[in-house]
């Protein structure tokens, strides 16, 4: 029998606030960021910890996609010739031997039936918006991993469960006691877990770096993955099996109320300033 180990995986986190046009704001010297940000990740999730820096918005959107995933890449570049940063399988992923940390590219793109979540896109390129049948299709042609952070059309989603690893059934970016992907935990409870082999995973769904109670906004909610050590070569494949394994008794689940307030009052001040931020 292969013993497994268990790592802990954030799924959704937009990294820094990041305005149309401009870089992301991570509170760190120039050339230093990546740094700063690895440390975090470190810190947060753990050895062979995992997150995915999530794309806001797709290749066809009106103001251009929203590439801050390549954005840390180039900035993980500047260490790469100390050969700890290694780029891997078109850029989807990457992995820190120095931090011992795995940082996979994700998009979330908003459909009129549910919102998905996509890990594992080429670098460089978005998933455009349209449908949700049309958005599916285009994460599997590019070998990337679909799941659902929101759900609109129960019985869309029903219909192309074969095609999804996960659904997201806990977020932390919530105000007040209640968990704003409780219709989507209800749902895994009473179909998905027993009619398909699609995972439930909890995301922080964080907005920057900061630290809260000695701990980072990265890893305060996230899914314990399972994998085999003995099939480690293959990333990505890995990561989609371990995600249709995973379980709401698998998580950790904290709010990160003070991250969303935050948040909230930027984007107010930026859209009194005139500067339009539609997503993230």
């Amino acid at each position: 029998m292969i013993d497994p180990c268990f790592n802990r995986f954030d799924g959704k986190h937009w990294l820094a606030r990041t305005l149309p046009g401009e870089s992301p704001r991570i509170p760190a010297p120039a050339g230093e960021e990546y740094e700063f940000f690895a440390n975090v990740v470190r810190v947060g999730l753990g050895r062979e910890g995992i997150v995915a820096i999530i794309n806001a918005r797709g290749g066809n959107h009106q103001i251009g996609g929203d590439y801050r995933y390549e954005w840390l890449v180039e900035k993980a570049g500047q260490v790469e010739k100390e050969r700890r940063v290694r780029l891997e399988n078109l850029g989807r992923f990457f992995y820190d031997s120095e931090r011992e940390i795995w940082v996979v590219k994700g998009q979330e793109i908003d459909t009129p039936d549910a919102t998905l979540l996509v890990y594992g896109t080429p670098y460089g390129e978005n998933l455009d918006e349209g449908n949700f049948e049309q958005v599916l299709e285009e994460a599997r042609k590019k070998g990337a991993i679909p799941g659902i952070s929101r759900i609109k059309s129960p019985t869309k989603v029903l219909e192309h469960l074969p095609e999804l690893a996960f659904i997201v059934t806990y977020k932390g970016t919530r105000i007040g006691m209640r968990n704003p992907n409780r219709k989507e935990e209800r749902l895994w409870y009473e179909e998905l877990s027993k009619r398909s082999e699609v995972g439930a995973i909890a995301v922080s769904g964080g907005y920057d770096l900061t630290y809260r109670n000695q701990y980072p906004i990265i890893g305060r909610c996230n899914s314990s993955l399972e994998f085999d050590t003995e099939n480690k070569g293959n990333f990505l494949t890995n990561l989609e099996s371990a995600l249709r394994k995973a379980t709401p008794n698998w998580q950790e689940q904290n709010p990160i109320y003070s991250g969303v307030l935050r948040h909230a009052a930027r984007m107010t001040l930026d859209r009194l300033r005139g500067k339009h931020n539609p997503r993230k």
